[in-house]
């Protein structure tokens, strides 16, 4: 563990950065899954782990953390310190307050602020800020770094290129030829009609707060030869994500798409996104060919519409979202009476049923260590604590599901140090209410923890969760986000980018610790269930699937 700053990355021929001046504030085991305290170690102020410098908490996430402060100096054009009246000062503290009171012009580089583009800036300082997350699990895994830089770099790359030269639109002329016409005394008050949309030459018209462009093709107009209908399906009205099974194939390409899930717009219908692309100019021709789909219900199209995509950070997950904890934002109190608050009330019997001896000096060190977890029942559990107090669990593989069904190997990543792998067709899970104290009134989860290593491109159609209690009972889960086929300017650099979409409880999440997870059940903790039975249906072969476990917590 150390420390990333920017005296460390110098520009070389053909502006490839390296990383040099590579140092150790501390040397720990290779591929170390949990936090080590550290009680001496070093570091660069300025570019240290809040976290790190309060408790000795010293985690991969750290160098997150001082990479962010980089990625902050390159946009203010200046170290994160200065030195006034005799003291060091950071000023990582008035970015961070900068960019969430959205006055980032404030503190930006001036000749660069000029030059970059609007959207390019706001992906580039929102994984910035991410990084400087207060706690570990709101910290992006690094190759959410990557991606978020590629797109902020793609982003300015087409706002320096030169456009076709078009006038830009006049919506004052545009909407002249409307009818009925548009009544409007102000141009903030047509944007505002314009935000609602307008039907303009057929087609449906609108902005988005950006001032983006929307369009809408209507389906008559855009697709031919797929069955559509007159009347909106009110089956489509719904709040969750609704399976789906689209085929296409753009003009020019051989290998065929496939959405597999559609997700609510605020207006009725679902949406499903087919691809994405770079516009250099208002035209754009884009031919596809949809072949058979496969839903439970009538499929009803209103239209394919074309608009600027929406970026979602999404961030990896290993207990709830946590909230901002803000370590370094105000003092919190080192007090035994402060910390002892925020532990549940059978603590000691939680320590007492530890594996392996749980070593404390303060409450507040004893809160840190609960929140990350331990090995519980000789082994046989796994106990953590959510933010908010509520207590977590987790059973291993072995516990959960029928030994007959997989085959089992060990592993040093899991926290059993056990897995189970490559099973039959179908898998059950079952398990009985053994847990001797679950927190009070409160709605737990049940999420199944895995790892997919083989052929990803299979486990991306829905899988089939049936409760064996009530056969006629049955949900819809995704092991794996679809990747979203990318149109580049020449066909054979046509790439696929991970779907930017909101979080759904029944679409998988990325954990901190490397594995994934996706809920398969959920519960309250004051109704007596006493037995779980699920069988899970997969469609292929489950080659390269692997399990950790099943955990609970609290949603």
């Amino acid at each position: 563990g150390g420390s990333v700053h920017k005296v460390d990355i110098f520009d070389f021929f053909n502006w490839n950065a390296k990383v040099s001046d590579v140092g150790l504030s501390r040397i720990s085991p290779a591929n170390q899954p949990h936090t080590i305290v550290i009680s001496n170690g070093v570091g660069t102020p300025g570019y240290l782990d809040p976290l790190y410098l309060e408790m000795g908490l010293l985690t991969k996430e750290s160098n997150v953390y001082s990479f962010g402060v980089v990625l902050f100096e390159v946009l203010c054009g200046r170290l994160c310190f200065e030195f006034i009246d005799s003291q060091w000062r950071t000023l990582v503290r008035l970015w961070k307050n900068s960019y969430k009171e959205k006055k980032l012009d404030e503190i930006i580089f001036q000749d660069m602020l000029q030059q970059m583009d609007p959207s390019s800036l706001e992906t580039f300082s929102d994984i910035a800020y991410l990084c400087l997350h207060e706690s570990l699990e709101g910290r992006p895994m690094t190759a959410h770094i990557v991606k978020e830089l590629e797109i902020a770099l793609e982003s300015q790359e087409t706002y320096e290129k030169p456009v076709d030269s078009e006038e830009p639109l006049a919506y004052e002329e545009m909407i002249k030829t409307l009818i009925p016409p548009l009544i409007y005394t102000s141009k903030e008050e047509l944007n505002m009609l314009l935000s609602k949309g307008i039907l303009f030459n057929g087609h449906w018209f609108s902005l988005n707060k950006k001032g983006e462009h929307i369009e809408m093709i209507s389906a008559a107009e855009s697709i031919r030869n797929l069955p559509l209908h007159d009347k909106l399906s009110s089956t489509y009205n719904s709040s969750e994500s609704t399976c789906l099974y689209l085929e296409y194939t753009l003009e020019g390409e051989k290998d065929r798409s496939t959405s597999y899930v559609a997700y609510p717009r605020e207006d009725g219908w679902l949406t499903a996104e087919l691809y994405r692309f770079t516009s250099y100019r208002r035209k754009f021709d884009l031919k596809m060919q949809f072949g058979c789909h496969h839903t439970s219900d009538t499929l009803v199209v209103e239209g394919i519409e074309f608009r600027p995509l929406e970026k979602v950070i999404a961030t990896s997950v290993e207990h709830e979202a946590l909230e901002d904890e803000k370590v370094d934002m105000q003092p919190i109190s080192d007090s035994d009476i402060y910390w002892e608050q925020k532990l549940p009330n059978d603590y000691e019997e939680i320590i007492t049923s530890s594996k392996d001896a749980v070593q404390w000096t303060t409450k507040k060190e004893l809160y840190f260590l609960l929140r990350e977890g331990f090995l519980i029942n000789n082994g046989g559990e796994w106990f953590s604590l959510a933010k908010n107090g509520k207590k977590c669990y987790m059973l291993p593989a072995r516990a959960a599901l029928v030994d007959s069904e997989w085959a089992w190997q060990s592993r040093p990543e899991s926290r059993f140090g056990e897995v189970a792998f490559n099973p039959l067709k179908e898998i059950r899970i079952t398990y009985e209410n053994k847990f001797k104290t679950w927190s009070p009134q409160t709605k737990y989860a049940s999420y199944l923890v895995y790892k997919l290593l083989e052929n990803h491109s299979k486990f991306e159609a829905p899988v089939k969760v049936r409760d064996n209690r009530s056969p006629t009972v049955f949900w819809m889960i995704y092991l794996l986000c679809r990747q979203t086929p990318v149109i580049r300017p020449k066909v054979d650099q046509n790439t696929n980018s991970p779907l930017n979409i909101p979080t759904m409880r029944d679409l998988p999440q990325q954990r901190i610790d490397g594995w994934m997870e996706v809920k398969v059940w959920d519960f309250r903790t004051h109704y007596d269930w006493r037995h779980v039975d699920l069988t899970v249906y997969f469609p292929s072969s489950l080659d390269g699937l692997i399990v950790q476990g099943i955990q609970f917590r609290p949603y």
